[in-house]
């Protein structure tokens, strides 16, 4: 039973009673808000399955239009009908060798590496009122320098697997056209550069809101907010919202 623990500790509990399932399933949806009107143009879809307590499989698919903007045409645009495979081991998620490199793709849509790195995170932990019955909601704050890593890292992340998918041979969208290759590079180069320069001058907020049975004290749903406020190189000022919702649907031991 969850009641009468705090905020911090209840966190803790939720986290590591996850972390103890041998297999569980969940499905979530992500959208990012960059259109000056306020609309969520992009909308991504997916679902995870665990098994075993290590093997994770989730498959991703969009839905709506994906804009054409600097930080996120990068996050994966080619990501119709995504899956990978990854596996937990030496307390990290990693891509299984055969045949899936390109899984680091997925972390911004793990929620189970979400809740393990929350843990370790500067933080401020709160509970809201008005839950259902039987359940709690932790309102979960991250302090300003790690909103600022953890949106970084992803991104970052996300550049480097872009590249290795051009340059590797293995790769989907790797050519034998050595001139080809090189106008990628280009490319890459010239967006790496410029999604740095606008991370420096970003303002970066990161919320999740956990919504907790009382009875198991697993969570049932995660939702998370990355908020990016910045002056694009047209002098716009940009307020960015990537919003996700994670539903768990089935726990087992």
């Amino acid at each position: 039973m969850s009641s009468g623990k705090d905020p911090d500790h209840l966190l803790e509990i939720s986290v590591a009673g996850l972390a103890g399932m041998d297999n569980l399933t969940f499905q979530g949806e992500s959208s990012i808000r960059s259109d000056p009107a306020g609309i969520y143009n992009r909308t991504v879809q997916y679902e995870g399955e665990l098994q075993k307590h290590r093997l994770l499989t989730m498959k991703i698919s969009h839905r709506d239009r994906v804009p054409n903007h600097e930080l996120y045409t990068s996050a994966g645009s080619t990501m119709n009908g995504f899956q990978a495979k990854i596996r937990y081991q030496d307390g990290r998620w990693a891509p299984l060798a055969d045949g899936y490199a390109e899984a680091g793709w997925v972390s911004g849509f793990n929620p189970l590496q979400q809740l393990e790195s929350m843990i370790n995170m500067e933080k401020t932990v709160t509970e809201e009122v008005g839950a259902p019955r039987g359940r709690r909601i932790l309102r979960v704050q991250l302090k300003e320098e790690a909103s600022r890593t953890l949106a970084v890292n992803m991104l970052n992340e996300q550049m480097a697997e872009l590249r290795q998918r051009f340059e590797d041979q293995e790769g989907d969208l790797y050519t034998r056209d050595k001139k080809a290759r090189e106008r990628l590079t280009a490319i890459w180069e010239k967006e790496d550069q410029a999604m740095k320069k606008l991370l420096e001058q970003s303002k970066i907020s990161v919320l999740y809101h956990i919504t907790i049975n009382e009875a198991s004290s697993l969570p049932e749903r995660l939702t998370s907010e990355i908020r990016m406020r910045y002056d694009d190189f047209s002098g716009v000022n940009r307020d960015e919202r990537s919003l996700s919702e994670v539903r768990f649907i089935r726990y087992a031991q």
